[in-house]
């Protein structure tokens, strides 16, 4: 049976493996020089895309060994599903890159090569390339713990102009999410992909953050009930628009839970509060999502 303790140790090793994937991305930053970006760009790119890929295989494989866990505890008999990796798409990592990036191109971080230069030098010193075949999900999982637990930060405002430092930063912020999201969609589209190829099993349930934004908290709510690839997300774009109901947001931390014929869903401990929340954003005037937006940053 799907229990919150075996998803949450998997949800907490997805998040260490991001946080690693994190770490040695900040070493990329020095490929790109502010001053040739039109030559450098595309070897930052390329880089980028070789660390994300790298760890989004890791993804996919602890996912699918997830699965087969839950299933085994389901007492399911028969054919395992084997479904192909959904690989980060080369095109939209590189729009996805370029988009976050799109402030370097302006005249005032050209102006501040310099800086810019030096800024990225200091993110790079935070690189920490990992053995993953050393690492097992236990270990990801101490890793990933506090990325699941800490409550993140409101979005950052714009930086002020002439805010060099604050540019860099929120430009950073962006690709981490980018990364991030894309790294572990791999993952949890395999257990929405296994789901779907498997006749016992009966949908996926989202697990969420403890401090989970509006849309994820609705969407767990709701228990297993994404089965088809409609409802799965698969059509869902990198800006988070489109079809299907299970897509995720850059930094999101939800994790994808299985469930199989005669199981019986075990909701994760924060749902009752959620279902509470989501009742009054219902009986709200205008929109449920944004009524419920206001109601957390409100305090709930």
């Amino acid at each position: 049976m799907a229990t919150p303790t075996r998803s949450r140790e998997q949800q907490a090793a997805q998040s260490g493996l991001v946080v690693l994937m994190l770490r040695e991305l900040a070493g990329t930053w020095t490929l790109l020089d502010s001053r040739r970006l039109a030559r450098t760009m595309p070897r930052w790119v390329a880089a980028v895309r070789a660390v994300i890929a790298r760890y989004a295989e890791s993804s996919g494989a602890m996912a699918l060994d997830y699965y087969d866990l839950e299933r085994d505890a389901a007492g399911v008999r028969g054919r395992r599903p084997s479904p192909l990796l959904r690989e980060p798409d080369p095109g939209q990592v590189e729009e996805s890159l370029r988009w976050a990036t799109k402030n370097f191109w302006d005249q005032e971080l050209l102006d501040s090569a310099a800086e810019v230069e030096r800024l990225l030098a200091e993110i790079a010193r935070e690189e920490e390339a990992a053995d993953l075949a050393a690492l097992d999900e236990e270990d990801l999982a101490g890793v990933g713990e506090d990325r699941v637990e800490e409550d993140l930060a409101d979005p950052e405002p714009a930086p002020a102009r002439g805010d060099v430092a604050g540019q860099v930063r929120v430009t950073r912020t962006k690709v981490d999410g980018i990364a991030s999201r894309l790294v572990t969609d791999v993952g949890r589209g395999a257990i929405v992909d296994a789901v779907a190829e498997d006749r016992q099993a009966v949908g996926v349930a989202r697990m969420a953050a403890a401090d989970a934004c509006a849309f994820c908290r609705v969407m767990s709510i709701r228990g297993p009930v994404y089965k088809d690839e409609r409802t799965a997300g698969r059509r869902a774009n990198a800006r988070f628009q489109g079809a299907g109901e299970f897509k995720y947001h850059d930094h999101c931390r939800c994790w994808a839970v299985p469930y199989f014929e005669g199981e019986e869903w075990q909701p994760q401990p924060e749902i009752e509060l959620w279902q509470r929340q989501y009742e009054r954003a219902r009986a709200m005037r205008g929109d449920t999502i944004a009524n419920l937006s206001r109601i957390l940053r409100a305090g709930g």
